[in-house]
């Protein structure tokens, strides 16, 4: 939550207003941003590097996918959801 006020405060004192929606402008513009210039740094990438690798996603192993749909029907049939 601090983030997010963080954010919002950096935006209401930018000059110019480039976005009607603060939350869509977040989540669409400054967080993919933050994570790809995070991904340049921590693993040495160039920007275009890092935005590559961002965008192909983690690489999730096979077992990892049946683990993680393991899980969710687990939390569905606590629930009561089929």
């Amino acid at each position: 939550m601090m983030t997010y006020f963080h954010i919002t405060s950096f935006l209401d004192r930018t000059t110019t207003q480039t976005h009607s929606d603060t939350i869509k402008f977040i989540m669409d513009v400054l967080f993919p941003e933050s994570i790809i210039c995070s991904l340049a740094g921590l693993e040495n990438l160039t920007m275009l590097e890092a935005e590559e690798e961002f965008l192909q996603g983690p690489v999730i192993d096979e077992s990892e996918r049946e683990q993680f749909d393991r899980r969710i029907k687990n939390i569905l049939k606590k629930s009561g959801n089929p």
